[in-house]
């Protein structure tokens, strides 16, 4: 069914009531961070979902049409109406309890002398990335990449004590599983 025809302004004070009604419910709040959202009306400094707006503005359900961005999708239906439509940044999910185990399982493999370069590298980023994509978390080619793998394991480090006892540092960001919960500190303290 095609989206009804109605003017710019219907969009604007969708926009509107989107601001006033939903922007701060605990559903809408953090929406741009809601990977099922891809795509967003960028108007007057802020951000909207098109196919939420469209719906409010046309009161079509969103289950009713389509929010990409051939003729009578939403995000088409939006732009030929004069606002700018982006794609909203993606992040990748936070490493879940099996991918650290799996990387720290790796980095003690590796003496804790892990290379970018590295083969086991490769091999852990692949099987993370079958396993995302059989789980259906990974939908973007960044999805646990070699780089990626590389610098989640190089957080271990803050916990070896082998290389703190050295006087050095590892990297000071991290997920917090891997400082609480999992015992990565008590693995490390095991470390020869």
């Amino acid at each position: 069914m095609p989206i009804p025809n109605t003017p710019a302004e219907a969009l604007q004070d969708a926009m509107g009531r989107f601001d006033r009604d939903l922007r701060r419910t605990p559903d809408w709040a953090k929406w741009e961070q809601n990977r099922a959202y891809r795509y967003a009306i960028e108007h007057n400094g802020q951000r909207y979902p098109v196919k939420q707006i469209v719906s409010m503005a046309t009161a079509m359900p969103v289950s009713e049409f389509s929010g990409g961005e051939a003729a009578g999708d939403a995000n088409q239906y939006v732009a030929t109406r004069g606002f700018a439509i982006i794609e909203l940044p993606r992040r990748n999910p936070t490493w879940v309890r099996d991918e650290l185990i799996l990387a720290l399982d790796l980095y003690l493999r590796l003496d804790g002398n892990p290379r970018r370069s590295s083969t086991d590298i490769e091999e852990l980023s692949q099987t993370l990335n079958r396993l995302g994509r059989y789980l259906g978390i990974a939908t973007e080619d960044r999805f646990r990449n070699v780089n990626g793998v590389y610098m989640k394991i190089m957080n271990f480090r803050r916990f070896d004590p082998v290389f703190t006892e050295a006087g050095r540092r590892g990297l000071s960001r991290g997920g917090s599983a891997e400082a609480n919960g999992l015992g990565f500190r008590r693995a490390m303290a095991r470390l020869p």
